[in-house]
């Protein structure tokens, strides 16, 4: 390996992300601390930068470049010269919200987004709106912790589920065809894990278990990110149930939902969960 070329500049401080545009003439980096974006000529000077808060992820599509800001929990998408196009998010769980966008990916078919704190990968069109989205955290096989970075290859899309340390292939329709860790061979069996799938302000992302394991206490519901999880020992499936939120949720008015503790509420015949 021979270094060909390197870009410095004052004002950048710690650079987060890096991508080459398609033509192989530009090169955008996403400065975390020096809250920048910065594009340059490969193997030359510095083009043009903007102020991104905390950027963090960076991809060119076919004449823009797209960008993801961990301070505005956002997507913008800038032209090659440098002017904006548009910027979508905002803090939030629900529809056209993030929490920690670590990863943007530009292909043909749109842009894919990774969302670590909620486990969401989001897909959009080129002009940012959205199609879907799918996944979660959660303790289940077929969930996922901190997903960090997602990219498509033949319409299957690789996930880098970074605390489970583990890469996933994955399915939007099937769930995990296979996954590679340096975990023992008999951890990576494939799975059909269907995806999240959002009904009535709920995310229910559900995984069939082979038996109840014996710490789940019959009925025992514990919160999580966004929601709560309840073990069904008759079906044998762990539940999430996340929280879809908005600014006029009773739950979390302009604010995310984060469940530290639970406990059921009697009020006479009535049974209420306090959370």
């Amino acid at each position: 390996l021979e270094l060909q070329c390197s870009y410095e500049c004052a004002g950048m401080k710690s650079p987060e992300g890096v991508a080459v545009s398609r033509d192989g003439g530009l090169v955008g980096v996403a400065d975390y601390d020096g809250n920048r974006l910065w594009v340059f000529r490969r193997g030359g000077p510095l083009l043009w930068q903007r102020e991104i808060g905390l950027g963090h992820g960076v991809a060119f599509g076919l004449d823009s470049v797209y960008v993801t800001s961990l301070l505005d929990k956002s997507v913008s998408q800038f032209s090659l010269d440098g002017s904006v196009i548009r910027r979508v998010g905002g803090k939030g769980w629900g529809s056209s919200g993030f929490l920690w966008p670590t990863s943007v990916f530009v292909d043909d078919r749109g842009v894919i987004v990774s969302d670590a704190h909620t486990g969401k990968i989001t897909l959009l069109k080129h002009d940012l709106s959205e199609i879907k989205s799918f996944g979660g955290n959660g303790p289940a096989m077929g969930l996922f912790n901190m997903p960090y970075c997602t990219i498509r290859f033949q319409n299957k899309y690789w996930i880098c589920d970074t605390l489970k340390q583990r890469i996933l292939l994955f399915t939007p329709d099937t769930g995990i065809e296979q996954q590679f860790s340096a975990a023992p061979p008999d951890s990576t069996a494939s799975n059909t894990d269907a995806p999240a799938i959002v009904r009535w302000g709920y995310t229910d992302i559900s995984h069939p278990v082979n038996g109840v394991p014996p710490q789940f206490p019959k009925g025992l519901v514990f919160p999580d990110y966004g929601g709560f999880m309840q073990m069904d020992p008759v079906s044998g499936v762990l539940r999430k149930l996340n929280i879809q939120v908005d600014d006029s949720s009773i739950w979390s008015p302009k604010m995310y939902t984060y469940f530290t503790w639970m406990r059921p509420v009697k009020r006479g015949d009535v049974t209420l969960l306090a959370i």
